[in-house]
């Protein structure tokens, strides 16, 4: 018996408001999708975590955009998968004003045939100056037949930024 869960997430995240939000994927045999929309307000500021644990398929998206100035959005994911387990997490963060911060961390523990991926892609837009932007995927694989596959993407149209990406 196979289960399969779809959810949408929207949040539109006031000026000065705070955010914590923590979605747990688990289950051997079911299928979930989820995806999130969220924009930040001026001072804004965004927690997520996002977790898989030896799901059959697990599937987020969030699509995060700074709307306001000196918003802060600190991204984290974990991935913890063994069998033939597939999780995968893609992220677009969309720098539209100037001033804040973003930092997205992807840490994965693989076994057996189970199989991670992280895409994330960080944008800063032209009127964006003064962003800090920081990209991490690291990955522990227990077994050879293990995979992680990790596409990290930075576009910066703006000149005055802090921005980095890695995959370990």
């Amino acid at each position: 018996h196979q289960s399969q869960a779809i959810s949408h997430t929207r949040l539109a995240i006031g000026a000065g408001a705070s955010v914590k939000h923590v979605r747990l994927a688990a289950g051997e045999a079911s299928k979930q999708l989820a995806s999130a929309a969220v924009t930040l307000a001026e001072r804004a500021d965004y927690e997520p975590l996002q977790m898989a644990a030896n799901g059959a398929v697990v599937r987020a998206e969030a699509a995060i955009r700074f709307d306001g100035p000196d918003a802060r959005c600190h991204y984290t994911g974990a991935m913890l998968l063994r069998g033939h387990s597939h999780a995968d997490f893609t992220l677009v963060v969309d720098h539209a004003a100037p001033g804040c911060e973003s930092r997205e961390l992807v840490k994965a523990v693989l076994d057996g045939r189970s199989r991670g991926v992280f895409q994330g892609k960080v944008i800063v837009e032209r009127g964006a100056q003064k962003t800090d932007g920081k990209q991490m995927a690291n990955a522990l694989l227990l077994s050879d037949d293990a995979e992680f596959d990790s596409k990290p993407e930075l576009e910066i149209f703006a000149d005055d930024v802090v921005c980095g990406h890695g995959s370990t």
